[in-house]
This record gives C-alpha cells, structure tokens and sequence, in this order.
C-alpha cells in the first residue's frame, strides 16, 4: 500500500495527492492519502495506526511537513520505501513563523497552531537513515524552503535536484514511473507478501503474563514515588520495550528476553525475592538471570554514581536485548520529576541519563533516539505541579495546622531534610494519629505565606502525646527522624522575609 503523507495546512485532496491518487489506482495499487490533525503527535498516531493496520509493505510519499513525518515513520519496519518533496528537515525552527492562527487550505478555516507543537515535532527528528530506503526530489526554487537544508540531510540517498520550481514542486507528473520503479510496484513487479490473521508474532503474551504475575507478587504493596501501584512503573517500561519492536525489529526470543527484564528489572534491588530459578520458572532463565543482576545496583559500592558506572560495565556484557531494558527504564523514569526534587537533583538526574545513553549507544536506535528527546525536554530550571504548570521552585512549604514550614531547596542538606520530615510526618500519622502536615507545595518566594514556624512547631506537636520528652520512652523511628531534621535545622526558613 501506498501512503501520501500531505505537508503542513494540506489535506489529503490536494493537487499532489489527486495526481497519486489516480495514477497508482490506474495500474491496480491501494493508495491512501488521510486528511491529517494539525497536531503533530495524532497525526503520528493515526499514521502508525495506518501503516500497522496493512499486512503488508507499505511505501509512503511525504511533501514538506509530511516529508518529516515520513522520514521518522521510515523507521518502522513495515515501511519498505519512502519518497520525499520538498521536505522539511526542521519543522520546528521553520514553522515559527505560523504560530497564531494558521489556515487550513481545505475549507480556509483556521485553527492554533503554538509553542506546545513546535515542541512536539521536536521529538520526531530522525539523525540516523537508512539511506537505501529514501529518494528525495528537490527544487531549487522552494519559496518556503530553503532545499539546501534537505540536500545535505539525505545526500547519500537516491537524491535528484531539478532547478527553479517551487515549494509544491512543479511537474510531479514527471516522475510518478521514476516513484513506481523506486517502489517496484505495479503489475511488472511483486513487492506485498500479504499474511493472513494477525501477522508474525513480536513476542509472546503468555510469557509476558507469567513474568508480570512474578513481579506483581515480588512487589507486592510496593508504591512509586508519586504513590501509585510499582505495576504501573514494570508495565510502563515493558510497554517502552514492545513500542520499540515495530521500529527496529529484532528476533522473537530477544524481544521475549527484553520483556521479561523489563517486567523484572527491579525485583533484586526493591524485593526480598529475586530474578531466579529458585523463585521462578521463565523460559531463558539463565540470561533473565543475569540480565536482572546486571540492571541491579551493586549498594555495597560507596556512592551512587559508583553503583550506576558498575552496572552499566555490566549491561555492556550482555546481549543488546538486556541493554535496551536500561534504556526503556530511563525512558519511563524522566517523567516530570517529584515535586520535592530540587534543581541539583533533576540536574543530576539527567546527567546520568546522559551517561546511560552514551555508554548503551547502538543497544537499541528507537529507544535510543526517544531518550534522547526525553533529555532535551527534560525540565531542570523549574517544577512541574500534578496540573502540569511549571514554576521556579526556590521553597519547599508545608502546610498542617493553619501553620506554614518552609524548607530551602537550594540547600546541600534539603533532600535529607525533607526525606525525614516527609516520613516523620506519614509515621505519626499512622502510629500516633498526629497531624503534623496535610500537604507540601513548590513556592518561588514566601513573602505571601503567613504564619511560618520553624523546628518548634513539630517539637510541639510531637510532645502533644509526650513524645519528646527525655523521662519517656523514646520511639525509634521518632528519634531517627528527628536527629536528621535536627541535622538540617538550618534548611527550614523562619524568617519571613525570604
């Protein structure tokens, strides 16, 4: 099947569009040209649902916007050729230009077309082709492109440059046998090995429910840090692994293998069970095993930069389909970061994503390039809150009791600080039924906070129940706690000025 792919504004009953259309159904070929959303992350979806969908090969042809759209989805296996006019290499720097109200050449409507999308075509980019699947047709004329740009982005692809022209490219006529010869379709040509039902397997269901089973019982209550079931985090890096595989395929027992890690991954280092054969029966046993132990931290190592250099040492030493577990679990993990972080920390995190890219480089060119988007949006300079709105986050403020405590995140000891505060607060709560905060927030300043306490308000309200004082027996977990926040007395902000 043949899929035109239209540019930015367009439809799919366009002038270019018409003329494929009619030419591909005169020599017997199925040919579809969608109408597309101007958001570019539907017009993804619909395009990978489309070409999915097709048991068979599928040859698209991509104009300007539609040339970038295609260029990413070349990656897909099931697309076996693809054609570009005009294209646009960077969509995002290009398009600038239309942010507002942008006009929809079909029915002159108009619609919005802002920042947010420019940001998701962003994520779309391609840097590595498979040069033997493209033929790139230019004009010199390009009024809206400059086709310079393309001639050096695709210039060891079947590349051919025609003088003056413009953006709609003049004369596409004049190719279509070229096109059909690039394809090798039509009657002179058998190019579609049609499968009927659903196709060949990518991996297996039944293996992927017994993995799941295991950790969901290794994990048991176990939550995230955002307090949602740990399914959600196993099954969200299991899925990353099997979007992958209609992008860059690889062998059905690789893909099983990198599921099942994916499912398991944090078993040995988050559990009392572990990733074995004395505690499950999976098929590969023996590499789940050591794939497992490799995406375990080694904690007796002294610092945590340590433990991830050694662990990465030891991915290295294993098949690709392991390796890519540890970059579907960053993938998944540089979600918006938990409101408590502060600059250091997200910095740090993404650092070491940075890290695992360089040193997984070519486990995996799918998950490879998606965390690499992940690193580039990845916000370090502010908070995100639970509705999405960012903000310079120079406080950490608890609220409890008509009473306000504030912690400095720009602090050396706030994370310690915060940690002991955080779990002080949640255990009296449970065991005393002491109410010490009801909620924490991200703040840029304090000056419209009111009634800000320091360490007294938690001495005071602890002690409601005598639990401070030194002639009673003291809880432990209190006193842990409590030594901790002693510790970092100096994050907590008292003065209201700040």
């Amino acid at each position: 099947m043949i899929i035109y792919i239209h540019g930015f504004g367009s439809h799919g009953y366009g002038s270019k569009a018409k003329v494929f259309r009619e030419y591909f159904k005169s020599i017997g070929e199925e040919f579809i040209a969608p109408s597309l959303s101007y958001v570019p992350a539907l017009a993804i979806q619909t395009l990978e649902e489309l070409i999915r969908s097709y048991h068979g090969d599928v040859y698209l042809i991509g104009s300007s916007l539609g040339g970038f759209y295609a260029t990413y989805l070349s990656q897909l296996h099931e697309v076996k050729k693809v054609v570009l006019i005009n294209p646009a290499v960077t969509p995002d720097s290009t398009l600038k230009r239309a942010v507002g109200n942008a006009l929809n050449f079909y029915d002159e409507s108009s619609y919005e077309w802002n920042e947010k999308h420019l940001r998701m075509l962003d994520a779309y980019r391609v840097e590595k082709l498979s040069k033997d699947k493209f033929m790139v047709l230019l004009q010199t004329g390009d009024e809206l492109l400059d086709y310079k740009d393309s001639q050096e982005k695709y210039k060891e692809c079947r590349l051919i440059v025609e003088e003056a022209g413009r953006h709609s490219f003049d004369g596409i006529e004049r190719h279509l046998e070229n096109i059909r010869t690039f394809f090798a379709v039509g009657d002179h040509f058998k190019h579609t090995s049609k499968v009927q039902g659903v196709g060949h397997k990518l991996y297996s269901t039944q293996i992927y429910k017994d993995a799941l089973a295991f950790a969901l019982e290794a994990h048991a209550d176990q939550k995230t840090p955002q307090g949602l079931p740990y399914s959600f985090h196993i099954v969200s890096v299991a899925n990353e692994i099997i979007n992958s595989l209609s992008m860059h395929r690889i062998s059905y027992d690789e893909a099983n293998i990198a599921i099942m890690c994916a499912l398991l991954h944090d078993v040995n280092e988050d559990t009392a069970m572990k990733a074995t054969s004395q505690y499950v029966d999976l098929p590969h046993i023996e590499t789940i095993e050591d794939g497992v132990a490799a995406l375990t931290k080694d904690t007796t190592l002294s610092s945590k930069q340590k433990q991830m250099k050694d662990s990465l040492e030891r991915l290295k030493n294993m098949p690709k389909c392991v390796q890519m577990v540890k970059l579907a679990d960053r993938i998944t993990n540089l979600a918006p970061a938990p409101a408590f972080w502060n600059k250091n920390k997200r910095k740090a995190y993404v650092d070491e994503a940075k890290f695992i890219l360089c040193e997984l480089e070519e486990s995996n060119p799918y998950l490879e390039q998606k965390l690499k988007n992940k690193i580039d949006y990845y916000l370090v300079e502010k908070a995100v809150d639970s509705r999405g709105f960012t903000t310079v986050d120079n406080y950490l403020v608890f609220y409890g009791n008509d009473k306000t405590l504030a912690l400095d995140k720009n602090h050396k000891l706030y994370l310690k600080t915060f940690k002991a505060m955080n779990r002080l607060s949640e255990y009296v709560k449970q065991a005393y039924e002491i109410t010490l905060f009801e909620k924490c927030t991200n703040k840029e300043t304090l000056q419209r906070e009111k009634n800000i306490v320091g360490l007294e308000y938690i001495s005071r309200t602890l002690n409601t129940k005598d639990l401070l004082y030194l002639n009673k027996h003291t809880d432990e977990k209190i006193a842990k706690y409590m030594s901790i926040i002693y510790e970092g007395e100096v994050v907590i902000c008292n003065n209201f000025s700040k």
